[in-house]
């Protein structure tokens, strides 16, 4: 189980998460003190490596290439079975479903770009 931190965020922290999302300072410092240490810490990672939008940095990873290409064809499959895919909204029920593979059968959290990116509507 994921807890919320109770170590505050540092000046560092906000200072790059700002510079990365454009986000004003004190939504930053609400915002990363309100994430989960893990989500916090990897949402800190990308604002490092990536640009704008920001994805789970644990997909890099290539010990779990294969659990996220399998989660994801199946997360995929799932969706158009259920007759939802390509609709409005329909990535949240794929990511949502993504997430249920790799928390299953991979012992693996993930986040989703929604998650990974508070400023950021996602249709």
């Amino acid at each position: 189980m994921i807890t919320k931190s109770d170590q505050e965020v540092s000046i560092a922290d906000v200072k790059l998460f700002r510079e990365a999302t454009g986000c004003p300072f004190s939504e930053c410092v609400s915002t990363l003190n309100s994430m989960d240490l893990l989500l916090r810490e990897r949402v800190l990672l990308a604002a490092k490596t990536q640009q704008r939008i920001f994805y789970d940095p644990i997909e890099d990873e290539p010990e779990y290439a294969t659990a996220f290409a399998t989660a994801a064809d199946e997360a995929k499959a799932s969706v158009q079975i259920q007759g939802l895919a390509n609709r409005r909204g329909s990535s949240h029920l794929l990511w949502a479903e993504k997430a249920k593979i790799l928390r299953e059968r991979f012992d693996i959290q993930w986040f989703s770009p929604r998650e990974m990116n508070p400023f950021v509507t996602f249709d």
